[in-house]
C-alpha cells in the first residue's frame, strides 16, 4: 500500500495538480524531520536548570569573582586586538551592561566546557560555575 501511495504522489505531482504538489511537498518534509534533515550540527546546549527560589539570596554582579579572576583576562574593555586572545570586542565581563547582556550565553558556554577555552589551561572549580550559573540564570542582578 506505501508503495501505492508513493505512486499516487509522484503522478499528482507530475499532473501539476496543487493537491498533489501539496501532499509531495508534507511527503518531503516528514521524510527530512524522520531523518533528521541531514544537518550535521550538535544541537545546541542548554545551561543548567537553576532552582532560583532556593538561591538566596541571588549573588551580584560584584560577586561572580570567576568574572575578575578569570573571564577578564581575554573578556575585558580595557583589552584590544590580541591581547583579547579571540574574546569578541562586545563581550567584557568588567562591565555589568554586557555581562548582563551575555549571562545566559556565557553559563551555556561554560555548561558546555567551550569558556574558558582549552588553550587557556584554567579549569572552573564546581563552586565558580554553581555562582556563575546562579547569577546568570536567576536575573543576574547588579
Amino acid at each position: 500500500m506505501r508503495s501505492q501511495r508513493r505512486f499516487f504522489a509522484w503522478s499528482w505531482a507530475a499532473q501539476g495538480t496543487h493537491r498533489g504538489m501539496k501532499k509531495l511537498i508534507i511527503l518531503g518534509i516528514v521524510a527530512l524531520s524522520a531523518c533528521g534533515g541531514g544537518d550535521d550540527k550538535e544541537e545546541e546546549e542548554l545551561p543548567p536548570v537553576v532552582n532560583c527560589s532556593a538561591v538566596q539570596p541571588v549573588p551580584a554582579f560584584t560577586q561572580v569573582e570567576v568574572f575578575q579572576s578569570v573571564c577578564t583576562n581575554c573578556h575585558s574593555s580595557t583589552k584590544t586586538g590580541g591581547a583579547r586572545n579571540g574574546a569578541p570586542a562586545e563581550i567584557n565581563f568588567d562591565q555589568y551592561a554586557s555581562a548582563y547582556a551575555h549571562a545566559e550565553q556565557a553559563a551555556i558556554e561554560v555548561n558546555v566546557g567551550a569558556m574558558p577555552p582549552a588553550f587557556a589551561k584554567i579549569t572552573l572549580t564546581e563552586a565558580q560555575k554553581t555562582t556563575l550559573f546562579d547569577w546568570a540564570m536567576c536575573g543576574a542582578p547588579q
